[in-house]
């Protein structure tokens, strides 16, 4: 499944991988296309309990503080559940981040 946010610049593209949900995000994550990412992330974790997300930031070009705001909610709201959102490609003290995504993958095997 691929979502796009027109041309303001947000590529999402979900892959299921076993018992978790990739998101390729490519592009510019700000005010403007983050609601979008928002309504996305919301339906992923909504999807299987506990909810398990990874967020594959390696092609975003921009990450805005509204954007983080955005990852960081997503991430609360995953523990909340017991479950967890692993951003890799991007560092945030607020929540888990991983190299890659294999390194992703292997980090909710430990959990």
């Amino acid at each position: 499944m691929s979502e796009d946010h027109g041309s303001t610049g947000l590529h999402v593209d979900v892959q299921p991988y076993d018992d978790l949900t990739v998101l390729h995000l490519t592009g510019r994550l700000t005010g403007t296309t983050a609601p979008m990412l928002h309504v996305l992330l919301a339906k992923t974790l909504a999807a299987r309990f506990p909810p398990a997300v990874i967020v594959d930031a390696r092609g975003l070009s921009t990450i805005d503080p509204s954007g983080w705001a955005i990852l960081e909610a997503a991430d609360r709201h995953a523990r909340d559940s017991g479950g967890r959102v692993i951003v890799t490609g991007a560092d945030s003290a607020a929540f888990g981040w991983s190299a890659t995504i294999e390194q992703a993958i292997a980090d909710f095997g430990e959990a």
